[in-house]
């Protein structure tokens, strides 16, 4: 059965490109073994056009599996089978070179028709050398120089490529058609056998060999056991403060602040119906996916970070122990990062998915943590998706100003969240916090104080009756009260003025031409900025003194007589650096146009010369001066 013409293949794909294999792997599936193929894409002709795409296919040819070999180049054409993309064995997809005819009808009018059989090499970006400009233009390739590509050095400085593969150099890893992953030696994995000799580590975990613990230190043999105690009053004082939820033998509860809070209101009785006795012990620990979500939360700009006893390296968004201290039992790790990237990015949202599984602003935004690919992640693409949280101190962490928050069941409110609801919670419940919000409520204040203590920039407020305005908001309306008033003072930002920008908090200080430093070009808004770096008081130097007092003299003595004769000499020099002669009356009306003139010809965002600025303030200098003779 031939296949139907490109354009119909092209309709019916979920999405068409062409790709170089990187990589090819075996993975299990449900029904059938399953092979995972990562591509490099050079072009796009449907979908998301993304640099990296991951398509699966059947293991055999049997079994309708398209047989990619790694680094050749395919145009492929996937279809769409729950959340992944598919190659089957009659779809469209071929060796790239053995579809040239499709994809010259998919590159449509804006590509070439055809190739001469002209051989005028050129070398692509990819490292390979082209017959001609026409066959990388073909692949969508951008040409570096004319000529074959130069063979790489002997040079060793090894890289890993994003196939797990150790080039001698960026030249070899390149010329390979592979983006390099990080510098240096490709990481071997640990491979443990499937021997189950348990050991508990010194984290509290169980582990099912040595090998598996990895760089956990092992506290003994054998599983991990649960400590037991009598009394809730016992278990708060010896795991209360490493724990974070527990149970009695018959209901679960929450440990918040080292207290057991909320839980399940079951009755649970023994095989005679007498009320089950109660033996507290530990179900979660803090230390259980602390690491993780230090990770998710500072994995972008921070360095070096510690849990209080051992250091650790932030390697590729993975936070790897540099140090081996033992820990202690019950250990409660606090996570804090100890060296901070510096790095300040802008605010414009470019999204990009981290391979954490994290999506950032903006490239900038994912510090250190590698890109997997443009876009938001797919798992946080959910439009008006709620950030839920595991456990209360993630979402306190997270959003230190919540009031009240869920588990899905109970609302928690208070200090410390530590009034509650008393809903029954049912078995094998799972909590999922989040922030339970007032929509839409505007942000009121029981003084006058303390509304300017919160919003010193407000201009205009009211206390629900009357309106203040002015410095300090001393004048108001007089419209008046009812008896037993009780106040809410807000701000009305409808009559505040300014830039709506949103600015970094980087210090790069500018000047502003009204004698004010701002803490960079962002923060000087719509003032012109006069020059870079902290505004300075004006001074001038004593040949500047001196020749002012000169021209003063001149002016002084010309003032009526030959105030003609006076700006024909000194015009011509009042926009230098040192020579700041300015015109009595009429003539510095004139001058100051014109500098108004030139500061308005100039962009908001570059600086102005200096020497404009100084002339600027020696006309007022001067001005200054001359009124004080009289006229």
């Amino acid at each position: 059965m031939e296949n139907p013409p490109v354009e119909e293949s092209l309709q019916m794909a979920h999405s068409v490109f062409v790709g170089k294999v990187i990589g090819v792997y075996s993975v299990s599936n449900q029904y059938y073994p399953d092979k995972k193929v990562s591509f490099h894409v050079k072009k796009t002709f449907k979908g998301e056009d993304r640099s990296r795409r991951v398509v699966y296919t059947a293991s055999n040819s049997a079994m309708c599996g398209f047989n990619f070999q790694e680094g050749k180049e395919y145009l492929v054409f996937t279809s769409k089978s729950g959340n992944k993309e598919r190659v089957g064995l009659c779809s469209r997809t071929r060796l790239a070179k053995d579809a040239i005819e499709d994809i010259r009808k998919l590159l449509g009018e804006g590509g070439p028709k055809f190739c001469p059989a002209i051989y005028r090499p050129v070398c692509g970006v990819d490292g390979k050398t082209y017959s001609n400009a026409c066959y990388a233009s073909l692949y969508s390739v951008q040409v570096v120089h004319k000529g074959r590509c130069k063979p790489c050095t002997k040079e060793y400085a090894p890289v890993c490529g994003v196939n797990k593969r150790t080039y001698p150099n960026k030249c070899f890893a390149g010329a390979a058609g592979v983006e390099i992953d990080y510098k240096g030696k490709c990481r071997d994995v640990r491979m443990c056998p499937a021997i189950y000799k348990p050991v508990c580590g010194v984290d509290g975990k169980t582990y099912g060999n040595r090998c598996a613990a990895g760089n956990v230190r092992i506290a003994y043999r054998g599983e991990c056991k649960k400590r037991v105690y009598a009394s809730k009053e016992a278990f708060e004082k010896a795991e209360g403060e490493t724990c974070i939820s527990a149970t009695d033998g018959c209901n679960t509860f929450f440990v918040v602040n080292g207290k057991v809070g909320g839980g399940t209101l079951m009755y649970c009785t023994d095989d005679n119906g007498n009320e089950l006795k109660k033996k507290w012990s530990c179900l979660k620990r803090k230390s259980e996916g602390a690491q993780e979500e230090f990770e998710r939360e500072n994995a972008a700009f921070c360095l070096f970070a510690t849990d209080s006893v051992n250091v650790f390296k932030n390697v590729r968004g993975k936070f790897i122990p540099i140090t081996k201290k033992a820990y202690l039992p019950n250990f409660a790790p606090k996570w804090k990062c100890i060296k901070i990237l510096n790095k300040v990015c802008t605010a414009h949202y470019d999204p990009v998915c981290g391979i954490n599984g994290q999506t950032y602003g903006n490239a900038c935004g994912a510090g250190l943590v590698p890109i997997a690919y443009k876009g938001e992640c797919e798992n946080t693409k959910e439009e008006n998706k709620e950030r839920t949280y595991k456990t209360l101190d993630e979402l306190k962490k997270a959003e230190p100003r919540c009031k009240a928050a869920t588990d899905g069941i109970n609302t928690f409110f208070g200090k410390n969240f530590k009034n509650s609801t008393l809903i029954g919670y049912p078995s094998n419940f799972v909590p999922k916090w989040k922030c339970v919000k007032e929509e839409n409520k505007e942000k009121t204040y029981k003084t006058k104080e303390e509304l300017l203590k919160a919003e010193p920039k407000c201009k205009t407020a009211t206390d629900s009756v009357n309106t203040f305005f002015g410095e300090n908001l001393e004048t108001s309306t007089l419209v008046g009260y009812p008896p037993n008033f009780v106040p809410e003072w807000k701000c009305i930002h409808d009559n505040i003025t300014g830039d709506d920008r949103v600015c970094t908090a980087e210090y790069d200080p500018v000047c502003g031409i009204d004698g004010k430093t701002y803490g960079n070009k962002c923060d000087a808004g719509n003032v012109k900025i006069a020059y870079e770096g902290e505004c300075e008081d004006f001074v001038f130097s004593e040949n500047d003194k001196k020749l002012l007092k000169h021209l003063e003299k001149i002016l002084n003595a010309r003032l009526k007589a030959r105030l003609d004769m006076a700006l024909e000499r000194y015009e011509k020099r009042i926009e230098t650096l040192r020579n700041k002669r300015m015109i009595h009356g009429k003539i510095i009306a004139k001058i100051e146009a014109k500098i108004q003139d030139l500061l308005e010809e100039y962009p908001q965002d570059v600086a102005l010369p200096k020497n404009i600025v100084r002339l600027y303030n020696a006309l007022q200098y001067l001005k200054l001066n001359i009124m004080k003779m009289g006229s």
